[in-house]
């Protein structure tokens, strides 16, 4: 791990973005890879802001890879730990920000994917949180939020199914918003 993570924080770093995605898959798959999962603990600092960085790409294909790789990490450490605590206000606010419409949408993804590994619970309590952000009067926090609408139900499955109405709803209505 010492010698293969700086090659992939700088793989995440590089212009190409078939190198970035294959670091962030590679990365992503770490985890998996070792014996134990904690042996990576100290290289997720390392990693982390690199894959943020790769989430706000402004390639779709890096975007979706870096956030696969951000959701098996978060899967791998067993959840939002130390490591991970910043991870998800962190992902809110690039979700709000009003920035390039790519960062939303990378946040967006991101935050599905790290919703559907944090389970029920968490995605429950942040539904409200999701759906008052349709209706805030900022336009670009509107458009987050119904992006993130279209990447749950990808990442949520049969999860996302009780809700589907609530959030259509809210989809048509961001529709007709001019």
């Amino acid at each position: 791990l010492a010698l293969i993570v700086p090659v992939l924080s700088r793989g995440l770093r590089d212009r190409k973005a078939d190198l970035k995605k294959k670091a962030a898959k590679i990365a992503g798959n770490m985890c998996a890879l070792v014996a134990d999962a904690k042996d990576m603990s100290p290289y997720i600092p390392l990693l982390l802001p690199d894959i943020q960085k790769a989430l706000v790409d402004p390639s779709p294909e890096v975007r979706a890879t870096a956030a696969a790789a951000l959701a098996s990490l978060v899967r791998g450490m067993g959840g939002i730990d130390e490591h991970f605590a910043e991870l998800i206000p962190w992902l809110t606010e690039t979700l709000q920000s009003d920035g390039p419409m790519t960062e939303r949408s990378g946040a967006a993804q991101g935050l599905a994917e790290c919703l559907a590994v944090l389970g029920a619970e968490h995605f429950e309590a942040m539904l409200p949180e999701i759906l008052a952000g349709c209706h805030h009067p900022a336009p670009y926090v509107r458009e987050g939020h119904l992006t993130l609408l279209r990447f749950l139900p990808l990442a949520l499955g049969q999860l996302f199914e009780a809700h589907l109405q609530e959030a259509l709803a809210e989809v048509l209505t961001g529709l007709a918003d001019s």
